[in-house]
């Protein structure tokens, strides 16, 4: 192909995509438009008829009114109208088309408002602040940003799952807030938590790398950090009330990252699922081993065998059996026959496949390289290739040891044979002699009889 020929496909192809941009944002536009003409409809009577329930008493008491309204799943672009029944506490509006909340600025009683899977893009936009406001779920929406919501001073739950939400803020006045659910947003960092009493934290499907901002969260039991890019857990040594641990889908590769859960002693529920970490040798030996509280791993019950056998891993009844065996015993020498010991398990290096380095060149079906090996990988094989070989050599040390002991019970056991036909021997010729002398003695009585018969 020739350049002017590449060059006039390349300006066709340009124009072709910039059409093709210009009318994907054109298309936005009208959608956002049409939705805010029809957010400006009020709901009809008969939605809000429908929607109406739970007649009890007002907030003062002092007559009786509409409490709930559940909405949900009605199509909806506005809910206009809803503003004339003021003391409602209850408000369902989720699986509709809304993009503002405006219309809920006159209700001052509500406690509990759901206005997940809708189109909004700010949260809590009111006029006015209804101060009893405990409960908010915004779950599936396009929020992008946490406005300041100190003015909500008893919010105790907050759902801004599934949003667009990069940053965590405005929330250090909320100290009655207690679950907090940031699932599957754009978050990197955790910060501006500090000082909060949230028992339950979930921030499932972000882009956290680092374990900071979570030190000061004294009272946390809950914590999900699942589908994140974690490698290391020394953020959590400080969570001394954890009860329960989400880590699954990370990139947790070392069992010596479990050191810094050994602190959480209320620790009963730990997922370790989808990790580098599972395919280690004796892996939920070497778990359980390190946190003995554990009644669950990765949605498994834990079971008393298991921790007998990760005990006898790491020989912790290795001292008991030496003495029994002693006691028994006192002159053989004892000798270890465990199958599985922690020997066995490979060492971790500071070398290890960290940032999931590449080992070997990537090659496709016609034999072209397609990606090389990542720097620093010959130098991590060559510690392990060191690591193993001293390994080995611990191995090859011990067996001559293993072949010494054998020997001497060899020797003992051909003596022992050796004792045995002895005393058989001996046992046989004093038979022999035994009969002789009883023959001898019958011969001589024999002949005193007939002595006695002649004379």
């Amino acid at each position: 192909m020739s350049e002017i020929a590449k060059d006039s496909f390349y300006k066709e192809r340009y124009y072709q995509l910039s059409l093709t941009s210009w009318g994907e944002d054109e298309k936005k536009f009208m959608e956002n438009r049409k939705l805010k003409e029809l957010s400006r409809n009020v709901m009809t009577e008969e939605i809000i008829k429908s929607s109406l329930g739970t007649l009890g008493k007002t907030a003062q008491g002092s007559h009786y009114a509409f409490l709930s309204f559940n909405a949900s799943n009605k199509d909806l672009y506005s809910i206009g109208g809803i503003e004339d029944f003021k003391h409602l506490q209850y408000i369902d509006v989720s699986f509709n088309n809304l993009i503002t909340l405006k219309p809920l600025s006159q209700l001052k009683y509500i406690t509990y408002l759901n206005i997940s899977h809708n189109n909004l893009t700010k949260l809590l936009d009111f006029k006015e602040i209804p101060y009893n406001l405990e409960e908010v779920i915004s779950s599936h929406n396009q929020i992008n940003e946490i406005k300041d919501l100190s003015e909500h001073k008893f919010l105790k739950k907050l759902d801004l799952s599934n949003n667009q939400i990069e940053k965590i803020e405005g929330l250090s006045s909320n100290k009655d807030l207690q679950i907090l659910k940031l699932a599957y947003n754009r978050i990197n960092i955790i910060e501006n938590l500090d000082h909060l009493n949230i028992v339950e934290l979930d921030l499932m499907g972000n882009q956290i790398v680092h374990l900071t901002g979570l030190n000061q969260l004294v009272k946390l039991r809950k914590l999900n950090l699942s589908s994140n890019k974690i490698s290391k857990l020394k953020g959590l040594v400080d969570l001394v009330q954890l009860r329960e641990l989400r880590l699954s889908d990370n990139l947790i590769h070392r069992v010596r990252e479990l050191y810094y859960l050994q602190n959480l002693t209320f620790l009963s529920d730990l997922d370790l699922c989808f990790n580098r970490i599972q395919n280690k040798r004796f892996y939920r030996y070497q778990v359980l081993y390190r946190l003995p509280g554990l009644r669950v791993l990765d949605g498994v019950n834990t079971t008393s065998e298991e921790f007998v056998k990760a005990e006898n891993l790491y020989g912790m009844d290795l001292e008991d059996r030496k003495r029994i065996f002693y006691e028994i015993l006192p002159e053989e020498e004892f000798i270890d026959r465990r199958i599985n010991i922690a020997d066995l398990i490979e060492p971790e290096t500071e070398s290890d496949n960290e940032d999931g380095m590449q080992f070997v060149d990537q090659y496709d079906k016609e034999g072209n390289l397609i990606k090389a090996a990542d720097s620093g990988t010959s130098k991590s094989l060559r510690n392990s290739q060191v690591s193993i070989k001293s390994q080995h050599q611990k191995t090859q040390q011990s067996i001559p040891n293993f072949q010494e002991s054998q020997s001497r019970t060899n020797n003992f056991n051909t003596n022992q044979s050796i004792y045995d036909q002895k005393s058989r021997t001996l046992q046989e010729k004093y038979d022999s002699l035994r009969n002789n002398s009883r023959s001898s003695n019958s011969i001589n009585q024999v002949n005193q009889n007939l002595n006695l018969k002649s004379n």
